[in-house]
């Protein structure tokens, strides 16, 4: 069975996260509230609108350092943080209609 479902970046932040790619630094997770900069925004797209569908995006670091932007331009320093196991984070609205979703109101 196949499926039509896609999931991409909304436009404006699929253009902010390729910036931040080509420094070879993909995003960064500030320390009030934990928050990841550039947020995640996407577009869905093919849900059947009355099922409902949980999302969630899987969190892993993948090297020991800790990354700041100062006076423009980033640096980089040993992180003394422990790197944990990966964690899969739930969209805080909760699981949703298909419709929701696709809508972008979820």
């Amino acid at each position: 069975m196949t499926s039509d479902i896609s999931v991409s970046l909304t436009g404006d932040k699929d253009v902010l996260w390729k910036s931040c790619f080509e420094m070879d630094h993909e995003m960064m997770i500030t320390v009030p509230g934990r928050r990841i900069f550039p947020l995640l925004e996407y577009e869905v797209k093919g849900l059947d609108p009355l099922k409902i569908y949980s999302m969630s995006a899987h969190f892993e670091l993948v090297d020991e350092m800790k990354y700041r932007f100062v006076s423009g331009n980033w640096t980089q320093s040993p992180s003394t943080e422990d790197k944990g196991d990966p964690r899969i984070v739930f969209h805080r609205n909760g699981p949703q209609l298909g419709q929701n979703w696709m809508s972008g109101f979820a």
